[in-house]
């Protein structure tokens, strides 16, 4: 089986003009976690960004180095979109946006800390930690909703 310059080239969801990456001399991105899924996608572009910017990568060399920074779940989600139908980085981003929000974890809500109870024969000092724990995995809980799940 002979492989096509496409296959080997590039992503068949991407437009022609966007496979093509003038890649920065000695490009080699900090490593990151690679995306499953499960994190936030707005936050995890955010740092893949970063990264590929932070070697002088543009919005070609994003789309372009993306796979390789993809779990093997997330590259066929890649791999199977419709021919062409990626026009631009930010149009993946959108894309990778919508089809992955609702499948990542979320951090919790101060009803999480309503849940957290002292055991019989817990000691307190592990009680507190695991509410710690939990508090600190909650954005933005009122000082006062905090002190009520205590």
């Amino acid at each position: 089986m002979t492989l096509t310059d496409d296959e080997i080239d590039g992503i068949k969801a991407y437009i022609p003009r966007l496979c093509i990456a003038r890649w920065p001399k000695g490009f080699k991105p900090v490593p990151i976690e690679k995306y499953d899924g499960q994190t936030n996608p707005r936050e995890w572009l955010q740092l893949y960004n970063t990264a590929i910017r932070s070697v002088g990568g543009d919005s070609y060399v994003m789309a372009n180095y993306l796979p390789v920074c993809l779990n093997p779940a997330v590259r066929i989600w890649l791999k199977y979109l419709l021919e062409e139908s990626i026009i631009s980085w930010g149009d993946l981003n959108r894309k990778l946006i919508e089809s992955f929000q609702a499948t990542c974890n979320r951090p919790g809500n101060h009803f999480d800390l309503t849940r957290i109870k002292q055991k019989t024969d817990e000691p307190l000092r592990d009680y507190i930690k695991q509410f710690c724990t939990k508090k600190t995995e909650i954005p933005n809980v009122p000082d006062q909703q905090i002190i009520v799940a205590f």
